[in-house]
């Protein structure tokens, strides 16, 4: 597939899915978005852009990073808090996170493995469903390929940033954080290496931005983390297993068609290896 192919196709991806997402941008907040994400950022967007803890009642905070909650305030201060400017800043996102997929994934594995990726995640029901919607989950997405990329590279400032700014989006980012370090930790024993200064720095950067937000948080409310949410931690090792298994191993490879994408997948790896080619490997495939 010549360059100009893949971009087009990219372009009637992107087109595709602003004739669905263009007619929903007015709809009303919905879900978490209606009684925690959309009022947060409103509060923020009429009080000022903050990542400071304190500056949202717990019950809108909730103990998470405010790196999100601030992006989109400042969008709400300069054009307007309503559903319809924060969902197209959401949209627009979402957009940015498709075209930094397709750049990756062509730098990687060439153009029509980048179209086809794009594909695959623009049409997926949970991406549809989130792609417009006030929720953080699609910025730490942009920043998680962000930080493969860099890691791919070898560049170690832009990874200290994607890193950073995983882990200031959302808690959940201290696993992307915790993947790259232990995948390059692991690269550069194999290699027999002590691992670069700037290395090393790229590595502590994520983890004392997030341990700064939790003095703070301390500070502002009294805890590191939200204690509701605290109080739904699952220790016992059966539920863990059976949450792995059944909650996140069945959503992430069988349900909404991944199961298809899974065998497609494996038929692939069977055909490359039946024709005597090789699996490339890499950092960006070692992490995915």
């Amino acid at each position: 597939m010549v360059r100009i192919g893949a971009w087009v196709l990219l372009a009637v991806v992107l087109a595709v899915l602003l004739a669905v997402k263009l007619p929903l941008l007015d709809l009303p907040f919905y879900w978490d978005e209606a009684w925690v994400y959309g009022p947060a950022v409103r509060t923020l967007a009429r009080e000022g852009p903050s990542l400071l803890p304190g500056a949202l009642p717990p019950e809108l905070g909730r103990g998470h990073p405010l790196l999100f909650h601030a992006t989109l305030g400042m969008v709400g201060l300069l054009f307007g808090d309503t559903p319809v400017v924060l969902h197209a800043a959401a949209l627009g996102l979402s957009l940015v996170l498709l075209i930094t997929l397709f750049l990756v994934v062509r730098a990687v594995a060439g153009p029509g493995a980048a179209v086809l990726v794009v594909t695959a995640l623009a049409f997926q029901p949970v991406f549809l469903a989130q792609s417009g919607l006030v929720l953080p989950e699609v910025m730490l997405s942009l920043f998680t390929v962000l930080a493969v990329a860099a890691c791919r590279s070898g560049r170690h400032g832009p990874l200290a940033v994607a890193l950073t700014g995983a882990v200031l989006t959302k808690e959940s980012g201290l696993a992307v954080a915790a993947a790259v370090v232990l995948y390059m930790g692991y690269e550069a024993w194999k290699r027999g290496r002590w691992p670069s200064r700037s290395a090393l720095m790229a590595w502590v950067a994520p983890f004392a931005a997030f341990s700064v937000h939790a003095l703070l948080q301390w500070e502002a409310h009294g805890w590191f983390l939200y204690p509701e949410h605290v109080g739904h931690t699952v220790t016992d090792p059966a539920a863990v297993l059976a949450n792995l298994t059944e909650g996140y191993g069945a959503f992430l490879l069988v349900y909404q068609g991944r199961n298809a994408l899974v065998i497609l997948a494996l038929l692939g790896v069977v055909a490359l290896r039946w024709r005597g080619l090789s699996i490339p490997h890499g950092t960006t495939q070692g992490l995915l």
